[in-house]
């Protein structure tokens, strides 16, 4: 689940008007990307930190048309699950 800990949306250094929406805006785009991403993957699939984790390292390009193309450059590690010291997977 998703928590205000991982959303980052408060403008401290901002204080232009169009600034604290264009960080608004970017924030919530950012959410969104994380609940479509964690929706895709299934109920429990991974944390929003082990999502953001693994699109951090992860890098793109825009090819013809704008079509976004995700590269993985270390990021499908994070995506992987892994056991924890009783032999569980977990995301």
């Amino acid at each position: 689940m998703l928590t205000e800990s991982h959303l980052y949306a408060s403008p401290i250094f901002l204080s232009n008007p169009d600034h604290i929406r264009a960080h608004f805006l970017i924030c919530f785009t950012a959410l969104l990307v994380m609940r479509i991403v964690q929706h895709k993957m299934g109920k429990g699939a991974l944390s929003a930190e082990r999502i953001a984790t693994a699109l951090g390292v992860a890098t793109c390009r825009v090819l013809k048309g704008g079509i976004v193309m995700l590269d993985d450059v270390g990021g499908m590690i994070a995506f992987k699950k892994t056991a924890d010291k009783h032999g569980k997977l977990v995301a």
